[in-house]
């Protein structure tokens, strides 16, 4: 399975060069990625219920319901902590996207048109990461999808999907070479 857990290989060496070749330096990587992991679903939560809730699910997330939960996502399996990392993100600007869109009733001002075109590009990004990492996070993106199709219609048919697209090419960028090239 080339395919899997090719971020995590990629951060690996990263911390492989700084800290040398241990354990340590391994899981430093994914450790740094399920905190991402928590702080998008902190973020998610929050966006859709409450803080308090959010901080609930955090802790349930952080120590799950037994030890083994957190080793299994710690392990070096390749793509396991990466979809439920871009999963998490490409929800969590979807529903940021779907939310706002709700509230413009008018042309946005110009930062909050940059602030949306960064964040359908990040969609994007997420996305193509996600794909090149690992195909279990299709579920993700389909939800996703769903959502700014449904709900952000209007501006899907103008310069934003230059944006979005723009982002799941760079993201999917590997994935792509490696398909050419194999």
């Amino acid at each position: 399975q080339d395919y899997m857990g090719v971020l995590e290989a990629y951060i690996a060496a990263f911390f492989f060069h700084l800290f040398g070749v241990s354990v340590f330096s391994l899981r430093l990587g994914m450790i740094v990625m399920f905190a991402l992991f928590l702080i998008s679903m902190y973020l998610l939560t929050s966006l859709l219920y409450t803080k308090k809730l959010a901080l609930v699910t955090l802790v349930l997330l952080s120590f799950g319901i037994t030890g083994d939960v957190l080793i299994q996502q710690l392990r070096a399996v390749g793509g396991a902590i990466e979809t439920l990392l871009f999963g998490s993100i490409a929800l969590l600007l979807a529903s940021w996207l779907s939310l706002t869109s709700l509230t413009l009733d008018q042309a946005p001002l110009p930062h909050e048109r940059r602030l949306r075109y960064l964040a359908y590009s990040g969609w994007g990004l997420a996305v193509g990461l996600g794909l090149w990492v690992h195909m279990l996070v299709v579920p993700f993106v389909l939800m996703g999808s769903l959502l700014l199709i449904v709900f952000c219609r209007r501006e899907l048919s103008t310069q934003v999907m230059l944006f979005l697209l723009l982002g799941l090419v760079i993201g999917a960028f590997p994935l792509i070479c490696y398909s050419v090239t194999v």
